[in-house]
């Protein structure tokens, strides 16, 4: 586990880990336009690699747009490369439904629902497409 920014006593905290199946991003606290520039590279240096990206937001009390957008964005890298973790009656779990995020995202609320998503996605990539 590294610290990638402990952050100001005001902004979220920003953690990388390894799990053998994906890259993870641990936010907590408040994230916000004064962490979009750790953030927002943290995100896209992770999506460079070959495991799966996730972002955790289990610990965070407050996001605004600009996470949001950059969330959209990692989103955007490619097909089974990134998924957001927010448990059931995480603070921000709303703020996703509200923008209509929750619909277009893959958002799943265990450890165990984003390792069975990569390992049926990643199977599926694998299988031969046949021509009808």
């Amino acid at each position: 586990m590294t610290v990638l920014y402990p952050g100001d006593g005001r902004t979220g905290i920003l953690i990388h880990e390894s799990w053998s199946w994906a890259e993870v991003l641990s936010a907590s606290g408040e994230l916000d336009i004064a962490i979009v520039p750790q953030f927002g590279p943290a995100v896209d240096k992770l999506l460079r690699g070959n495991l799966p990206v996730v972002v955790d937001l289990s610990g965070c009390s407050y996001l605004d747009s600009t996470i949001l957008r950059v969330l959209v964005g990692a989103a955007n890298a490619g097909p089974n490369r990134f998924a957001i973790l927010i448990p059931p009656g995480a603070a921000v779990r709303r703020v996703f439904q509200i923008a209509g995020l929750d619909r277009v995202l893959q958002i799943h609320e265990s450890r165990e629902d984003l390792q069975r998503y990569f390992s049926t996605k990643s199977h599926e990539a694998t299988q031969p497409q046949t021509q009808v």
